[in-house]
């Protein structure tokens, strides 16, 4: 398996502060049993080790301790991106998004090249 720069997201806290602490940050609810969130999980895991400007976190609907987190921001399908700027969300996906399709929106939400 690739190395990966994503991070799993075990607390509200570790959450909290990774938003206020870096500029441009994506949320991917998925679950383990989803299978357009495997098939986006080697893309986000591929993109993140190429992509220094942007922190990219993982968030499990199905682990009950970030269960809530979820739940707080009206995730009602999976696999759902969430776009943080300056720890304002920004823009949102949902489903599956090919590599291209998400550089595409990593480039014009973020302004990378």
């Amino acid at each position: 398996m690739a190395n990966t720069n994503v991070i799993t997201i075990t607390s509200e806290t570790q959450l909290n502060g990774i938003l206020t602490q870096n500029q441009n940050v994506v949320l991917d609810f998925y679950a383990n049993w989803c299978g357009p969130c495997k098939q986006l999980a080697p893309v986000l895991d591929e993109i993140s080790t190429g992509t220094t400007n942007v922190v990219i976190c993982k968030i499990s609907v199905d682990d009950e301790n970030v269960a809530n987190l979820a739940t707080s921001r009206g995730i009602r399908s999976i696999p759902t991106l969430e776009y943080y700027q300056n720890n304002n969300k920004i823009h949102t996906t949902k489903g599956y998004l090919a590599k291209a399709q998400l550089l595409s929106e990593f480039s014009e939400k973020f302004g990378l090249q």
